[in-house]
């Protein structure tokens, strides 16, 4: 949502609000690598020089020195009503850090393992799939059993079929 102003040819954007359903999910990809201090830094900024009165706590954001300054600073903004809207746009998130190396599985899949335990889930359905992807993965890592690239694409899959 856009705040407007007035001017002499129309109306401009003075500020808009944050979006709590991305901050939300940055706050649980911050958590497991998915996401970097860098990476919001650089959303802050880019946030702040779109808006001539950009929300004071994208200043806070803008000058994080590591991910708790910045999860502190996105806290900020307040909790989204739709976990599951949340948990679809973390997977999104995750998805993406995923594929592009950003993070590891073992971050992902534990953080994954963890939202199953809360009401950030994409469904109530996957639950016990949220669950199963971490152990497998680790149990697959040191030899046990599985197979860690498979478990791995099956996992990038599931981000994909359950994001937003």
């Amino acid at each position: 949502m856009s705040v407007y102003k007035a001017t002499n040819v129309g109306y401009k954007v003075v500020s808009f609000l944050v979006d709590t359903l991305k901050t939300n999910a940055m706050i649980l990809a911050l958590e497991c690598g998915a996401l970097s201090n860098d990476d919001v830094v650089e959303w802050a900024d880019h946030l702040i020089l779109q808006q001539e009165e950009p929300d004071e706590v994208l200043f806070d954001l803008s000058v994080s020195k590591n991910i708790y300054d910045a999860i502190s600073a996105l806290g900020k903004f307040g909790e989204h009503s739709n976990k599951h809207d949340v948990a679809k746009e973390a997977f999104s998130l995750f998805h993406e850090a995923l594929k592009s190396g950003k993070a590891t599985y073992e971050r992902v899949t534990r953080q994954v393992y963890d939202m199953a335990f809360t009401e950030y889930l994409p469904n109530d359905d996957v639950s016990s799939m949220m669950m199963c992807f971490w152990d497998e993965l680790h149990d697959a890592n040191l030899g046990i059993y599985g197979d860690a690239k498979e478990i791995e694409s099956e996992f990038l899959s599931f981000l994909a079929k359950n994001g937003s």
